[in-house]
């Protein structure tokens, strides 16, 4: 019988630590210090931990910290006419389109932290982060949209996810349980990732409204699926995965 599957955010917070999210992790967390600070997080305390002492919540806020500094690593990569062309979408993506006096200023004023620790970093460690890392940094406009915030759904249903109420986190491991059953995935970064990813787009699949399902499916077709046979295989999985989403949390299905 395979291992218990670990949690989504224990899946990504030891592909961090792994190298295996197209930047190394010494570089990344090392720009992401002020994200850290800002979250109340001593990070060579958490990690000096045993794995298993970490709270759920612990492992939760380090991968929300990772995430957001992978998003803003990817960000800072593009030149200076890009970063305009997306500064606007970043903001609403990190702080809501309509965010409170106090928040914009606070996001302001981060962004100039991070802004500072990019421009610390040698160009050497920069491309020295990418090109031994072994997996391939995705694309702003991809990690942008991974970021973005879930569909609305009626405020009922913020309280949690299936009969048991769960968090977010802990949902979206119990969904992807079928893409993570196999052991050989855990014992290869790139394809643990590739499936964290499918998972992802499946419960983003699953939450769209009916308006943007098909184009959603077939934005998520184009992304994974590299030939006709690939594709016909990803879009019967696409369908079961709508279909477990809808048994396991109904009050959440489009």
């Amino acid at each position: 019988m395979p291992p218990e599957p670990a949690s989504s955010s224990e899946q990504s917070l030891e592909a961090y630590l792994d190298d295996a999210m197209g930047v190394r992790f010494d570089a990344l967390s090392r720009f992401a210090q002020p994200l850290f600070e800002l979250y109340g997080i001593d990070l060579q305390s958490s990690l000096a931990k045993p794995p298993s002492s970490r709270s759920a919540k612990e492992i939760s806020v380090l991968v929300t910290v990772l995430d957001t500094a992978r998003l803003l690593w990817a960000y800072f990569s593009l030149d200076a006419d890009r970063q305009e062309h997306h500064a606007a979408a970043l903001k609403a993506c990190l702080v809501g389109p309509t965010p409170e006096a106090d928040a914009e200023e606070s996001f302001h004023e981060l962004m100039g932290l991070m802004r500072e620790r990019w421009t610390a970093l040698p160009d050497s460690r920069r491309h020295h982060a990418h090109a031994t890392a072994p997996s391939t940094l995705p694309p702003f406009e991809q990690l942008l949209d991974q970021h973005a915030s879930p569909p609305n759904h009626s405020p009922a249903h913020h309280g949690g996810y299936g009969a048991e109420q769960l968090e977010k986190p802990e949902a979206l491991a119990l969904f992807a349980q079928p893409l993570l059953e196999d052991p050989a995935v855990h014992a290869d970064p790139d394809a643990l990732e590739h499936r964290m990813a499918l998972a992802t787009a499946y419960w983003e699949l699953a939450q769209a409204d009916a308006d943007h399902r098909k184009q959603k499916l077939q934005a998520l077709l184009h992304r994974f699926a590299d030939s006709p046979d690939e594709r016909d295989a990803l879009q019967q999985q696409a369908h079961e995965m709508l279909d477990r989403f809808e048994t396991l949390f109904p009050e959440h299905a489009a």
